[in-house]
């Protein structure tokens, strides 16, 4: 059939024209009697056959055009409304993923993600799920969370299938593995510290790695004061081994009285530590030690007197004095025994001359006897000290008999010393400087000495080590009792030979 407007050739269950758009009138549901009326209104009375009416193609192209306007504000509005419900669902995926309701997230995801091929749904969530890795890796590494957290977090978040977040998550992964092998060595580091494990502690520090910004900084700090420590111990460690061999190397020389050595060994060990207090302590102890060895600083007395008796008769009055050395140095003590020793000597001697007297006392004229000895220290310099013992025995006759007995010993080693100890030269040299010096005194007061005086110190001097003797502060004596070489009278006879120009003799003078 055709349109009875434009003539356009229309389908049998048309309703409209597809060209003008009129209204279709289907000529099958035109009755037969209408259709007779029809012909019988023809002027002819002949049936009448319709034209097909002149389409109209501008009216045809404005309908089409509205339609598809039509379909296309259509198709517009339905995308923009679906565009729309994506941005929504994603919004809730992402509000799902910020709650951390991770499950509720990924199923509305897995709903939607198909349906939004060509839409940005999947580039928000990606965005989102790249932000969550992100945020995880700064909190770890800023301690807001632990190990667990991190990594259930990014296990949370690593079923979604999108490539971009797994590589993101599994680069996040291992920086935080490593960073909890980091802090755990750091943790390491700290306990091996705490046990003084100084070399352990510095190869753990030294395993924290640069990307725990935090630890990192801590782990360097710990090594400069590990560094600082070692370094502080090995300098320690030094001063102790330089203070302990210079003690040792300092007592080893004071055992053998070598106080001056040990002096040295001690300043030697202060110049590498200055003020040091152990060190500076035994320096004062060596140099009092070096002084009393050069001098005795003091002397205290020992003293025996006593009175004896026979049947309430005072028969004999003795004494004895022997100086006491003050001072703590090892030669002091030799000496004092030695002292001690000699007075024993001589109180036996007194007890055996008290005897004596007994034997005597009921005698008419009989006086008591005496026995008395004192010291004088004569020279104490230069590492020695000579003391003489000056004495008077009286056992009864006309006079009594005078008492010498000279102890020269080193401050040193307590060794007592011969002549032969003090002098330089041998016994030929000296025996010519004693004969020369006798020769001048003979010749001034011949009177005074035996005729064989000369003979008697000739026979002396083949060896000094013969010649009694005692050293004064300016002057060797060499002296002989009396009766040796003259009278009673006379007293003892001291041959003097004066230090002053005669130096190089003597080896405590050099």
């Amino acid at each position: 059939m055709f349109c009875t407007n434009c003539g356009n050739k229309l389908e049998n269950s048309a309703l409209f024209c597809t060209n003008c758009g009129s209204p279709v009138t289907n000529m099958q549901n035109i009755t037969p009697a209408q259709n007779t009326q029809n012909q019988n209104n023809s002027p002819t009375g002949s049936t009448i056959t319709a034209k097909p009416p002149k389409k109209s193609k501008k009216k045809i192209f404005v309908v089409l055009s509205l339609c598809i306007v039509i379909l296309l504000a259509g198709g517009v509005t339905g995308y923009f409304l679906f565009k729309m419900h994506l941005t929504k669902q994603a919004d809730k995926v992402m509000a799902y993923l910020e709650d951390e309701k991770y499950d509720e997230a990924l199923e509305l995801y897995d709903k939607y993600v198909e349906k939004a091929k060509y839409t940005d749904f999947e580039d928000k969530i990606t965005e989102a799920l790249l932000g969550i890795a992100e945020q995880t890796k700064e909190e770890y590494l800023s301690e807001k969370i632990d190990y667990y957290s991190a990594t259930n977090r990014l296990k949370e978040i690593n079923d979604y299938g999108i490539k971009e977040v797994d590589d993101s998550i599994s680069t996040v992964s291992r920086l935080i593995n490593k960073i909890k092998a980091s802090r755990e060595n750091f943790q390491d580091g700290q306990d091996f510290y705490n046990l003084d494990e100084y070399s352990y502690a510095l190869d753990y520090y030294n395993l924290v790695i640069k990307e725990d910004k935090k630890y990192y900084e801590l782990a360097k700090k710990e090594i400069e004061r590990i560094e600082e420590e070692i370094a502080e111990r090995e300098r320690i460690e030094q001063i102790e081994e330089i203070r302990a061999q210079a003690l040792q190397d300092a007592a080893d020389y004071a055992n053998w009285s070598y106080y001056q050595e040990a002096i040295e060994v001690l300043e030697q060990g202060l110049l590498f530590i200055p003020g040091d207090i152990e060190l500076t302590n035994q320096l004062d102890i060596y140099y009092n030690l070096l002084e009393m060895s050069t001098r005795v600083p003091g002397f205290a007395s020992e003293k025996f007197e006593h009175t004896y008796k026979e049947n309430g008769i005072d028969i004999m009055t003795a004494s004895i004095e022997i100086p006491v050395l003050e001072g703590d140095l090892p030669a002091y003590e030799i000496i004092n025994q030695e002292f001690r020793d000699i007075m024993e000597g001589y109180i036996g001697v007194m007890d055996h001359t008290a005897e004596d007297a007994r034997y005597y006392v009921n005698e008419e004229y009989f006086i008591p006897y005496s026995y008395d000895v004192a010291y004088t220290v004569v020279y104490n310099n230069n590492g020695i000290i000579c003391v003489v013992l000056d004495g008077y025995v009286f056992t009864g006759g006309a006079h009594g008999y005078p008492i010498r007995y000279v102890l020269t010993y080193d401050l040193l080693s307590g060794d007592y010393l011969w002549l032969s100890d003090l002098l330089l030269i041998d016994d030929q040299e000296l025996a010519y400087y004693v004969l020369e010096e006798f020769n001048r005194m003979y010749y001034e007061a011949p009177g005074d000495y035996w005729e064989d005086a000369f003979s008697i110190i000739e026979g002396d001097s083949y060896s000094m080590n013969n010649f009694n003797y005692y050293i004064t502060e300016d002057c060797l004596v060499i002296y002989y009792f009396p009766y040796d070489l003259a009278s009673y009278a006379r007293g003892f006879v001291d041959i003097i030979i004066p230090f002053e120009n005669n130096e190089w003799m003597f080896s405590f003078l050099q």
